[in-house]
């Protein structure tokens, strides 16, 4: 067996290549790597079943996540509806505002939610109309977040788990029928305190009833500096799309 010194190899060194045999040789055989690192020499598998065997299955969060938003008006007649609207466009999640459901295992939220998904929810337990609720893909590994207490607005919080990290998702219903008060500043900004915390993407959405699309409303310009406050971009520019009409 041939050995060589640092010194000997470096006083062959020169500008020609080995020629391909010797370096496919070398990388064949690890020669590039120490004695104790080169291991067994893997099993001959052709380049092309070798790259399918090692790729893992990517699915949709792996690679970007499709969510949406809808303002239900009432599941009382729509189950089937949301539950298309979820199939039709490959959601991996949809937020739901104005579910008008009592409990959690109400049967039109089960209704709505496709095989292979799962639903968190907060029902409004006295008085008609609110509740929300947020439909998921099973896979996504799902935790619910504690938040202050909120008088002003309807809100439901969630922790998923995808390929590319955790995300936060935030989904509020504030009624319409009224204008925003102080409080709900006060107390959207209790929530958000919250949730930076958690330091991974946020995203919030639903229905705050302000018309964030109108630079020169009052209010909009208010939850704007909200929620630049904590360095939040508003992507909504123009009036929303009502998916049931």
């Amino acid at each position: 067996m041939l050995t060589y010194s640092s010194d000997d190899l470096r006083s062959v060194n020169h500008n020609c290549p080995p020629q391909r045999a010797v370096r496919k040789s070398l990388f064949t055989l690890r020669l590039w790597r120490p004695a104790c690192c080169r291991g067994r020499r893997p099993s001959a598998v052709p380049r092309a079943a070798a790259r399918i065997v090692n790729k893992p299955a990517l699915r949709s969060a792996d690679r970007s996540m499709t969510i949406g938003w809808l303002n239900v008006q009432s599941l009382s007649n729509k189950p089937d509806v949301v539950h298309a609207v979820i199939a039709d466009n490959s959601l991996d999640v949809l937020a739901l505002t104005e579910t008008w459901h009592s409990a959690s295992d109400d049967a039109r939220l089960l209704l709505a939610t496709p095989v292979d998904y799962a639903a968190v929810d907060a029902a409004r337990l006295s008085g008609r109309g609110g509740g929300v609720a947020i439909i998921f893909r099973r896979y996504l590994k799902c935790s619910r977040i504690a938040l202050p207490p909120c008088l002003t607005f309807e809100a439901l919080c969630i922790r998923l788990i995808t390929g590319s990290g955790p995300i936060v998702l935030l989904n509020i219903y504030r009624p319409g029928s009224t204008r925003p008060s102080a409080s709900f500043y006060d107390e959207l900004s209790a929530v958000l305190e919250v949730l930076v915390a958690f330091s991974c993407p946020m995203l919030v959405g639903g229905d705050v009833n302000i018309h964030v699309h109108d630079a020169t409303d009052a209010e909009a310009r208010r939850l704007q500096e909200l929620l630049t406050s904590f360095d939040m971009v508003q992507h909504v520019t123009e009036p929303t799309i009502d998916l049931l009409k």
